[in-house]
């Protein structure tokens, strides 16, 4: 296991553990976390999914991640790692605060699922073309 698998994996298996609480908390508590207000409640379900998305993405970067090797890529890696390990608590604030609101603005999950999409992207840059091309100090180039 690479040191980036470590707290990849761990983060994903609390963030599932988080999944299973949320799906628990609506459970229990809807009808009456909602108030009969439909938009509520697929704000929350929303978020719970988006606490499972996260999960398994930390899964899949715990169980895959092989540990760039110097310069620029293990860069990139790393601070998509940064990123990512974010996430989570993020959503996890989001799932507690925005729902309730019931409006459609909500600024936590944006952060959260741009940083999800950057942290994704960082990683994929720091390996593309790493196998069988050697691994290069500089990230690949993007042609439009």
């Amino acid at each position: 296991m690479t040191r980036l698998a470590a707290p990849h994996r761990s983060v994903g298996f609390v963030t599932l553990g988080l999944f299973l609480v949320s799906g628990m908390y609506m459970r229990t508590r809807f009808p009456e976390a909602y108030l009969g207000n439909e938009s509520i409640r697929y704000l929350y379900r929303a978020n719970h999914l988006y606490l499972l998305f996260a999960g398994l993405l930390h899964l899949l970067l715990g169980a895959y991640v092989v540990e760039a090797s110097s310069g620029l890529r293990r860069q990139a890696q790393q601070a998509g790692s940064t990123l990512l390990l974010f996430v989570p608590a993020l959503l996890t604030w989001a799932f507690l605060t925005e729902p309730p609101r019931g409006v459609s603005h909500r600024p936590i999950t944006l952060i959260a699922v741009i940083m999800a999409a950057a942290g994704t992207l960082l990683h994929v840059a720091a390996t593309s073309g790493a196998a069988g091309a050697g691994e290069g100090s500089e990230l690949p180039s993007v042609s439009p």
